[in-house]
């Protein structure tokens, strides 16, 4: 496999390389789709500079349905989403913070009043955990504008992550007993619950 300068370029950003059953060139093909983003007629061409565009389009198809090569793909995929949300620390515990703050946020933390207009305090002054709730800021003709973040589907996902209700969907009913004899029995509960000749006073 010959290298020119963007194989150099992808070998730098440093691709995680599976022990998977592949060519040296199938090896090219994977870290050129996933640098390009995805395109895989560009990731073919590096991989096998002597095909033309025209065969690579159809090739690089075929080869995106090897087993072996769609297998390496969703393990590099994987393993990029774990590097970003171990780079951003996201775990239960952060999400389950933002969902609180954005759930239970005071507005006087964001805003002033005077009395006669609301400002936006400075953001030294304005909790960390506050400033996610704010969704936007704008000035329009001397007005301010802030917009905050939907309170309670932030509140609706806090409920939902702890059980704390469910799902209308996850409602249950007993169809072991037909329509009727669930009226029978309503109507005889309704019978027993008001006295005899009470109706007429």
């Amino acid at each position: 496999m010959g290298a020119d300068g963007g194989e150099q370029e992808l070998s730098a950003a440093g691709w995680m390389r599976y022990s998977f059953r592949l060519s040296p060139e199938q090896q090219a093909f994977v870290d050129a789709y996933l640098a390009n983003g995805g395109n895989g007629t560009k990731a073919y061409l590096i991989a096998y500079p002597e095909c033309t565009r025209e065969s690579a389009r159809r090739l690089a198809s075929e080869l995106l349905k090897n087993p072996d090569i769609s297998l390496t793909l969703s393990e590099a995929k994987r393993g990029a989403v774990k590097r970003m949300l171990g780079r951003f620390e996201v775990t239960a515990e952060s999400w389950l913070a933002v969902q609180a703050a954005m759930a239970f946020f005071n507005p006087t933390d964001i805003l002033s009043y005077d009395g006669r207009s609301l400002t936006l305090k400075p953001t030294t002054e304005i909790p960390p955990e506050a400033l996610v709730a704010i969704k936007s800021v704008e000035v329009a003709e001397g007005k301010l504008k802030v917009q905050f973040v939907d309170r309670q589907s932030a509140m609706d996902a806090l409920g939902r992550y702890l059980g704390l209700f469910k799902d209308r969907s996850e409602v249950t009913l007993d169809v072991s007993r037909t329509l009727a004899d669930q009226l029978g029995a309503a109507q005889a509960r309704l019978a027993a619950a008001v006295p005899e000749g009470s109706a007429h006073g």
